[in-house]
């Protein structure tokens, strides 16, 4: 399994309490055998290590990732997690779904 990190843009709804907002950041990107993306961390990725040279080596692989790869939407990884759980559920036994709906 490969992965990097990348530019994830995440965006809140606008609501009648909330401005919609736009904000990015880092996350650990992973990739399927067809090289596609299809995880993403939950949180954001920050530069951690048991030294400063480790720590100064995470962030030069951060901004080199960074720099080779566009920007992903956090709503495609959304997309990919609600595609699989409907996938999931017509898969699943029929006396697994009763009380579901």
């Amino acid at each position: 399994m490969s992965w990097n990190y990348r530019v994830i843009r995440h965006r809140r709804r606008k609501t009648k309490k909330l401005d919609g907002e736009t904000w990015y950041a880092v996350h650990e990107v992973y990739y399927d055998k067809k090289l596609r993306p299809y995880m993403v961390s939950k949180e954001p990725d920050g530069p951690q290590g048991d030294s400063v040279k480790e720590i100064l080596s995470t962030l030069v692989r951060m901004m080199n990732d960074v720099l080779r790869h566009e920007v992903i939407d956090m709503a495609y990884f959304n997309k990919l997690v609600k595609n699989a759980m409907k996938a999931a559920e017509k898969t699943a036994p029929a006396s697994s779904r009763k009380g579901r709906r």
